[in-house]
């Protein structure tokens, strides 16, 4: 376990990395900020920063867990599954996406299109749900990362809950939707960059015949590492 001096320097790097670059950034591009390009990020997002935004944001604490979960259960069909049964929910967004922006070119968020498309009532229901969706998300990441860095540095945990949100509310409120598309991509990068070096420290400890083995050799592994897992087959739908 490293120090817990260690959780605070990271809270700070991340934080003030990317409120750096936040800054650098609006001063290259030259833009004055109004409300349409700190809500929209001027609507000139590329595909790389979406892309980016989609796996950070989809690569939180329940993710880690079940995709985990399932592979530990089901083999590799499990995590394989997991992830196929997410990715229709993003073709189906997408879809739906398109067809919003050629209904409602000048709209902010699918709340703006329900209350112009529908009446007061179904505004205010999809709201409501909006909001809770936002609070058990937020809730969720924020101590799903107070744990990381618990479990890591011995940070405390309420402290930690503290000053996540407020050390990254910080590079938002300066670049809005924009920051958090960079800031997403950062994070896409710094994920995949761990997962390599788990797996390659993992294989290179213990080898590939070595896990080969010990997956063969587990009581429950009959189609462990096949995708012939017919369990495993029905985790999308969970």
């Amino acid at each position: 376990m490293l120090s817990s001096s260690v959780g605070y320097l990271i809270l700070l790097i991340f934080g003030g990395g990317f409120t750096a670059v936040t800054i650098m950034m609006q001063r290259r591009q030259g833009k004055e900020m109004t409300a349409e390009q700190f809500s929209t990020a001027g609507r000139n997002v590329g595909v790389g920063l979406a892309s980016a935004s989609i796996i950070a944001a989809w690569t939180w604490a329940a993710t880690l867990m079940m995709s985990s979960s399932t592979g530990y259960q089901y083999g590799i069909s499990g995590p394989y599954w997991y992830a196929a049964g997410a990715s229709i929910q993003i073709l189906l967004f997408a879809i739906v996406a398109i067809n919003l922006k050629k209904k409602a070119p000048n709209a902010h968020t699918f709340l703006e299109f329900i209350a112009q498309r529908f009446d007061v009532k179904n505004h205010r229901l999809m709201l409501g749900f909006a909001l809770m969706t936002n609070i058990i998300v937020t809730a969720m990441v924020i101590l799903g990362g107070a744990i990381a860095l618990n479990s890591l540095t011995g940070m405390n945990i309420f402290v930690a809950a503290f000053l996540i949100p407020l050390t990254f509310t910080i590079y938002t409120m300066i670049g809005g939707l924009k920051a958090s598309f960079v800031a997403d991509y950062f994070n896409t990068v710094f994920i995949f960059v761990i997962l390599f070096i788990f797996a390659a420290a993992v294989y290179y400890k213990f080898g590939v015949t070595s896990v080969y083995e010990g997956l063969k050799n587990l009581p429950q592994s009959q189609h462990m590492l096949t995708m012939a897992s017919v369990p495993g087959a029905f985790v999308w739908n969970d």
